[in-house]
């Protein structure tokens, strides 16, 4: 009923109208065809997908402690869109080889990918199926397309889709002329109730505007294009059976959080392949065959040379010099972060200051009204500036040794806990050895740096554990690195996180990397780009300043937004220039406490991608949002 099916059965469950209506591009021809040939050959293929949390939920298989592998369709939750792609391929054209690289990053928006993109995607993808519509509250539209000409630069450019989600409505307190929903929500106070509206036709939003950039991009580089917007609206503002907020999206945006939204959003995107398909299939005069040899391109510059001028005259043509590091635990000589699975892991330690001591030690003014003006000055390439609470602190030592060089152990919890070198897994200890590990690591951390030499701090020499969220305030006094979001949720989201005024983080990175080969340089100019977690309530202000080796004016970083359209919790980055290139360029950021309107003080901190300072400071007006 919807075209041919011969390779491809599939039972959608949407009207043939409303699939029609989701086509908005099918994309390239020439691309396609070399997936069909390859597919043909009985030769495996790679789906790539690039995004945020929506990118998230359409599943992984081979990707460990990654959130995507939630929906690979094994762990009690509905296979996610690309593991229905690749089984839906995987029916015609079977092997055993198959596989998704999922590159998408919880809360995480397009511009924030592009330096970093090839340390999560794989540059042997077949088909790349990019989801940005869903942040648009917080994307830069030029970050969208230096994704997109990334993906198309490699030497054998896949087939690409925007498969692109839209708030479809929103939610207000008391009933509206556009209300279609009442909704029933659990809260920690009770049940409340909300009320969804549908967005009357034409309002323009962030998300509307996303779009319309998502179909100049399809246009100008003829890739393509869907809409669930323009599929579903129709049904839902008609109020058609199985097409209200609760069956699409019970927030207004997440297909997996509807009773049909993953089946739905899966039909436009098998709609799409199909008809993909289809037409490249007609345009083949041999289709069985192998690609001749000479028709491919054969390198990157190639195939980047044949894109046209960015549409986003503030898109960069050049990606610059960069090295891409994430947080893992502390001491861990292992890869321990997901992300760090792809990026270098960057060696952490963290101390308690007092209270009082967390003040700005960078040229700054600080007072009780939480007001803040920055004066003229850098921290020294020697030493911090003289605020610093805990001065030079000692060195930071190797992964998986303490100050001593000895290999780092756990303290025996009543005699019995078993020891473990690095991280220490508590869950693999009894209830019982759970809390004496904590309170043991708590105090013995502290009381073994002092006899390791950091005199000048409380250094741990072991990470603290992450706590229950309920106990956090209580229990964690300094950095610690955890593996869900301290919150009710328990949502996987990795990073280091603080909740306490005087928690102090010190991190040593190499900054020679991004030149690689070349001598220390104290006077290089780098961009550095820290990702820290921007939310609407609870979050605090942490200064950071450069305390050995290299050179950079004291920075503020500020966890607490509040939007005026809808207030969500996001990934940011925080910019800020260093001088010096070194093999230990060391950085030190404090907890000053709540931020302003802020009932609590966390940071939370996932990334940094030290760049060549020629990277562009886009302050761009092609932004979704007005």
């Amino acid at each position: 009923a919807h075209g041919s099916m011969q390779k491809f059965a599939h039972e959608y469950r949407l009207p043939s109208t409303a699939l029609e209506q989701s086509l908005v591009s099918l994309g390239q021809q020439d691309a396609t065809a070399r997936l069909v040939r390859r597919l043909r050959a009985r030769l495996p293929i790679t789906i790539g997908v690039v995004g945020a949390s929506v990118a998230q939920n359409g599943g992984c298989l081979a990707q460990p402690r990654q959130r995507c592998m939630a929906y690979s369709g094994d762990m009690g939750r509905p296979a996610g869109f690309a593991v229905r792609l690749l089984r839906l391929i995987n029916a015609s054209f079977p092997h055993p080889d198959h596989s998704i690289s999922n590159a998408a990053r919880d809360a995480t928006p397009a511009q924030n990918m592009v330096e970093c993109l090839f340390t999560n995607l794989s540059t042997e993808a077949h088909i790349v199926i990019l989801e940005f519509g869903s942040l648009a509250l917080h994307l830069w539209l030029w970050g969208a397309e230096a994704v997109l000409r990334k993906v198309l630069s490699l030497p054998e450019p896949p087939v690409v889709a925007f498969l692109t989600v839209r708030a479809l409505c929103n939610h207000t307190p008391t009933p509206t002329a556009m209300t279609v929903e009442v909704q029933q929500r659990r809260t920690r106070t009770g049940i409340t109730t909300r009320y969804a509206n549908l967005y009357a036709p034409d309002t323009p939003t962030a998300w509307s505007r996303a779009e319309e950039g998502f179909d100049r991009l399809c246009a100008h580089y003829g890739v393509g294009c869907t809409s669930q917007y323009r599929s579903l609206d129709p049904l839902m503002r008609a109020r058609a059976p199985n097409y209200s907020p609760a069956d699409v999206a019970a927030d207004c945006l997440h297909p997996v959080n509807g009773r049909f939204g993953l089946d739905y959003f899966f039909d436009i995107l098998a709609f799409w392949f199909q008809r993909t398909w289809d037409r490249a299939e007609a345009g083949l005069q041999d289709a069985s065959l192998p690609t001749p040899p000479g028709t491919q391109p054969s390198d990157g510059l190639q195939a980047a040379a044949r894109l046209p001028p960015p549409y986003y005259p503030e898109t960069p043509v050049e990606s610059p010099h960069s090295v891409c590091m994430a947080f893992g635990a502390m001491g861990s000589s292992r890869r321990s972060s997901a992300l760090s699975q792809g990026s270098r892991e960057i060696n952490w330690r963290t101390a308690v200051v007092a209270p009082e001591k967390a003040r700005p030690a960078s040229g700054g003014a600080f007072d009780g009204g939480w007001g803040w003006s920055r004066t003229a000055g850098n921290a020294t390439a020697r030493g911090a500036a003289t605020s610093d609470p805990c001065g030079a602190g000692g060195e930071l030592a190797a992964p998986g040794v303490d100050g001593s060089g000895r290999a780092l152990r756990l303290p025996r919890a009543q005699g019995k806990a078993p020891r473990a070198r690095g991280v220490v897994h508590l869950r693999r200890l009894s209830v019982a050895h759970q809390h004496g590990a904590r309170a043991m690591q708590q105090h013995n951390g502290t009381r073994r740096a002092h006899r390791h030499g950091f005199s000048s701090c409380d250094w741990y020499t072991q990470q603290p554990p992450c706590p229950h969220w309920k106990r956090a305030a209580a229990e964690l006094k300094s950095w610690t690195y955890c593996f869900a979001s301290l919150s009710a949720s328990r949502k996987k989201s990795l990073g280091v996180v603080a909740v306490a005024a005087g928690a102090l983080l010190e991190l040593s990175i190499d900054t020679r990397l991004v030149f690689p080969g070349w001598p220390a340089d104290p006077s290089a100019p780098l961009l550095a780009h820290l990702e820290y977690l921007v939310s609407y309530n609870g979050m605090g202000l942490a200064e950071l300043v450069c305390v050995r080796n290299c050179k950079c004016e004291g920075q503020l970083i500020n966890g607490q937004v509040i939007s005026q359209v809808h207030n969500e919790s996001v990934f940011m980055r925080h910019t800020f220039g260093i001088n010096g290139t070194h093999r230990a360029c060391v950085l030190r950021l404090t907890v000053l406490g709540p931020a302003p309107g802020s009932t609590g003080a966390k940071v939370k901190l996932r990334s940094l991608v030290v760049t060549t300072a020629s990277a562009p400071a886009h302050k761009s007006r092609a932004r979704a949002r007005g």
